[in-house]
């Protein structure tokens, strides 16, 4: 495994425990049924937020705004990606999804609402003020895993979404060749 997914998957992974740690002790409810039903609709989600989301990737390099975060993938997150194996994506793909969903949905909504812990969720994925528009990005699509979350009374559904998202995503980006010099 590459280094820094090995790092990748270690800090997700250590977010789970703390979080299903948290869970335990606080004694808190989490709903969540893997069910085919669950499944289903987790897939057909996912499958409309790739299409969304590559767009809206490939709309966003004609744009002044998001050209810091386009530099941002191409030169942080691409290469780190494409030295990954396969199983490295799904590894953390899986990861991402579990610990994420667990807390921010999970254990935080409940306590801090769906917009607050949408932007919480959102500053993390974008942290320095020149990648504020992957921020908001982050923002939104938590609303989004947020309301999957409350519309379904079930974390699995929108852990689903987020783990194979990422896989997806991560895959396409592991097998797009990396652009070459003008």
């Amino acid at each position: 495994m590459g280094l820094p997914l090995r790092w990748l998957v270690l800090a997700e992974a250590g977010m789970g425990l703390a979080t299903l740690i948290w869970v335990r002790f606080s004694e808190t409810a989490v709903p969540y049924a893997l069910t085919a039903r669950a499944v289903s609709l987790a897939l057909g989600v996912t499958f409309v937020f790739t299409l969304c989301n590559y767009s809206l990737f490939r709309v966003s390099t004609r744009f002044a705004l998001t050209r810091p975060v386009q530099a941002f993938f191409e030169e942080e997150i691409f290469p780190l990606v494409r030295q990954a194996s396969f199983l490295d994506i799904v590894l953390a793909s899986a990861a991402a999804g579990f610990a994420e969903e667990l807390l921010f949905r999970g254990m935080l909504m409940p306590r801090m609402g769906l917009v607050a812990s949408s932007l919480l969720f959102g500053f993390l994925h974008g942290p320095e003020y020149k990648l504020w528009p992957m921020a908001l990005w982050a923002s939104i699509v938590g609303f989004g895993f947020g309301v999957l979350y409350e519309g379904t009374s079930n974390l699995a559904v929108p852990m689903i979404v987020h783990g194979v998202y990422d896989a997806l995503a991560l895959t396409y980006i592991r097998l797009t060749p990396a652009k070459t010099g003008a």
